[in-house]
Parts: C-alpha cells; sequence; structure tokens
C-alpha cells in the first residue's frame, strides 16, 4: 500500500472511530425504553422490569405541598414497608411539576405532573411499574366510582393475611376521612350533630369465606356499626374487594374496584387506592402539616 493510500485509510479509521464513540455516548444518554402505562409516557434507560433491583435503596425529597408530600408517603409506604431502605445516597427520586411523565434514570427517577392529579397518578404509576402490580388506564377514575354508591361496601377475602389486613385496614380510614368531609355540607371542618343525623354515605366492612361475606364492626366520626353476625351472600355489585390471587392487579369492573394478588401486592393497591380516595388522610395522620 502506497503512503497516500495508507494515509487514506488512518483518516478514515480516525472518523469511523469518532463515529462509533459519538454513537456509543450520545446513544447511552438516551432513553431505550420508551412505554405508556395506563395512560403514562414512560421513559428509560434501562428494562422496567429492573426497577425494583435499582430501588433497594432510596433517596427521598421533602416538599412543602400536598400531592408531593402524598407521593412521599406513599413512596415509604410501599417500598420501604417493602424492604427497600432510606439511604440519601440511594436511587434518588424527585417529584417535580412539569408534563406529566416517569423519566428513569441509571442512580434516579423523575415524576412528573402539571397538576396534583397527574403528579399523584405518576407516583401511583411509578409504584405499579416498581411493584409488578398491572393497573388501568382510567385508575383516578375510582374516587368518582365510589362516591357514585352510597352504601359503600369494602370486602377482604379471609384467606389474605397481615400485609393486606393493613391496607384493608387504612382504606376503612380513608373511606370514614371521606365519609366526614361528605357531611360536613358547611365545609367549616367540624361535624354538627344536624350534618351527623343527615349523612348518606354508609361504609359497610365484610369478611369473605368463600361465597359467604360477614358483616365487621365499624366505626368512625360519624357512625358506629355493631352488627357483627349478618352474613349475606357475597353477590355485590358495587365496592371494593380485596382479593387472593395469582393476578396482582388493581381493576375497575363496573362499579367495583379490585384489589388482587398476594398479600404484599393487595397492601400495595390499598395504599394506592387509598391516596386516591382522599390523597389528604395519609397527611393528616401522619401529621405532615401540609
Amino acid at each position: 500500500m502506497d503512503p497516500k493510500t495508507k494515509k487514506i485509510a488512518a483518516i478514515i479509521a480516525v472518523i469511523i472511530l469518532a463515529a462509533a464513540a459519538y454513537y456509543f455516548y450520545s446513544g447511552s444518554d438516551k432513553p431505550r425504553y420508551v412505554k405508556n402505562v395506563a395512560g403514562v409516557m414512560v421513559s428509560s434507560k434501562y428494562p422496567l422490569a429492573a426497577l425494583a433491583n435499582r430501588t433497594s435503596t432510596i433517596g427521598l425529597h421533602t416538599y412543602n405541598s400536598g400531592a408531593e408530600t402524598t407521593c412521599n408517603l406513599e413512596l415509604s409506604g410501599v417500598l420501604v414497608a417493602g424492604g427497600a431502605v432510606p439511604d440519601r445516597k440511594g436511587y434518588d427520586i424527585q417529584l417535580q411539576r412539569a408534563p406529566q411523565e416517569i423519566f428513569l434514570d441509571w442512580k434516579g427517577a423523575y415524576i412528573r405532573g402539571e397538576t396534583d392529579e397527574e403528579l399523584l397518578k405518576s407516583c401511583h404509576i411509578f409504584i405499579c411499574i416498581r411493584e409488578g402490580l398491572d393497573c388501568p388506564k382510567n385508575l383516578m377514575d375510582i374516587r368518582n366510582i365510589t362516591l357514585r354508591n352510597r352504601d359503600m361496601l369494602i370486602v377482604l377475602d379471609n384467606r389474605t393475611d397481615r400485609d393486606a389486613v393493613i391496607g384493608f385496614v387504612e382504606l376503612q380510614g380513608a373511606l370514614g376521612y371521606l365519609q366526614a368531609q361528605l357531611a360536613d355540607t358547611n365545609g367549616d371542618g367540624r361535624l354538627n350533630q344536624t350534618e351527623v343525623s343527615n349523612n348518606k354515605f354508609h361504609i359497610y366492612p365484610y369478611m369473605m369465606n368463600g361465597d359467604s361475606c360477614k358483616l365487621m364492626e365499624f366505626r368512625s366520626a360519624i357512625e358506629e356499626l355493631n352488627i357483627t353476625n349478618d352474613t349475606a351472600p357475597c353477590e355485590f355489585r358495587s365496592g371494593i374487594f380485596l382479593q387472593k390471587s395469582r393476578t396482582n392487579a388493581i381493576a375497575i369492573d363496573g362499579q367495583k374496584i379490585l384489589i388482587t394478588g398476594d398479600d404484599a401486592s393487595i397492601h400495595t393497591g390499598a395504599v394506592i387506592v387509598r391516596d386516591i380516595l382522599a390523597p389528604e388522610w395519609i397527611r393528616i395522620f401522619n401529621r405532615a402539616g401540609v
């Protein structure tokens, strides 16, 4: 090969190497995985299934606003309860007011939404992805569906254990708070006897044993339910159902909200539904002050 040819070949080689390097490094900085999950666009630099491993330690930020605080409490209630370790140097989870999306970077996640509802939905979907929970696109309709039914049933499968029971109890708390909100017709934050007497939103917790459902005790600021031996066929057309299943999911079937799966998944689903029904309840319960 003559010197001129060698020189041209060397120049070509340099150009090819430079182009390859540019492609590699610029390409590595872009999301490789883009998917619409339950109506929220998710962009990620790694497979979504790897999110659980990347969040074994998590870093959360402090915010002085309601939706962000609810999201933080929801993340803590699910991820930390599931074994994730809080660590400032852990997987950095940031909540941002921006067009709705979830962006998963190598060292952190960005959960985004312009309104409270958008931000909270992104938060819910982040947890659905992380926990392997199938969640519907109309997830945020759960509150409106619930409010259509003045007799609110909440049913717990008796085959469940501790985690699911905790979720069941927290849902009762959120429903009791929602009940008080509805009864407070003058909006002064205090319930008078007339408002209590005029309450039309009633809560009925049941324990499900096969096809039979047994009514349980319930007490809230509005009402006290002491009937405990009343049983009925579990053929209810509305309500929230926490059921043991091989399918980990939140599903909407007409007027029924179905939270299914193993105990950990039922707890996760219950926490998400809790914060859709009454996002401020968990802040009040934890005395978050926002």
